[in-house]
């Protein structure tokens, strides 16, 4: 069981600089949780940070890199959740796949 104390570690993988970057100091700057974030910006870096360590969630946006598979990701790391990243309404359709999005 996690406590208020816990690191929550957090991967976004966003193609967009000013997305990915804007996205990561807001998870920073949260005071009621700690959090550790790592951006991407390639489609094997999300696999790779995952078998590098363990993370609590991942952020992506549905058109990520053109050809981040959701359903591979979800087969390789079926424990953790994968939130659809939305930055514009063109994606909103795509990220229905994902159950949840922000």
């Amino acid at each position: 069981m996690r406590t208020v104390n816990d690191i929550h570690h957090i991967v976004v993988a966003e193609g967009s600089p000013i997305v990915r970057e804007g996205l990561l100091q807001v998870l920073c700057r949260q005071t009621s949780v700690h959090i550790h974030a790592v951006a991407v910006a390639t489609v094997p870096s999300p696999y790779d940070m995952l078998r590098m360590r363990p993370f609590h969630m991942v952020f992506v946006s549905p058109d990520f890199g053109g050809d981040f598979d959701l359903e591979r990701f979800r087969l390789e790391f079926p424990d953790v959740p994968c939130v659809a990243l939305v930055s514009d309404l063109g994606q909103l359709a795509r990220a229905r796949e994902y159950g949840a999005f922000v």
